[in-house]
């Protein structure tokens, strides 16, 4: 549960005018940090030996999450694209590692670029 308002805090300290919808950049930034999200997370879960279904479950999330950007306000997007990529976070969530991965993907997914 910590986990989780830690994960929404986070996420949402980075979403600026978060009524609007997201800009062509905003959104492909944001896209670029969920892919690589998504490869840490399918490491993860190669190392955990996850199955197959699994596996597939977490890539169609974060894939909703992608899409999401497009047709969603940013105050929208943080709580059902957010939810997508925690609940795909959350199947890694069983071990030490995957606990580690969360909170450094978090950081990672929501840490503002150098222009």
């Amino acid at each position: 549960k910590k986990l989780k308002e830690a994960f929404f805090r986070d996420l949402g300290r980075h979403i600026k005018d978060e009524s609007r919808h997201f800009t062509k950049e905003e959104a492909d930034d944001l896209i670029e940090r969920v892919d690589k999200l998504e490869q840490q997370i399918e490491q993860i879960m190669a190392a955990q030996k996850k199955s197959e279904y699994e596996v597939r479950s977490v890539k169609e999330l974060m894939q909703e999450a992608k899409k999401d950007t497009a047709t969603m306000t940013k105050k929208k997007w943080l709580v059902v694209g957010g939810g997508k990529i925690f609940n795909a976070l959350l199947s890694i969530a069983t071990s030490k590692e995957g606990r580690k991965a969360i909170v450094d993907s978090v950081k990672g997914l929501l840490e503002q670029k150098n222009p």
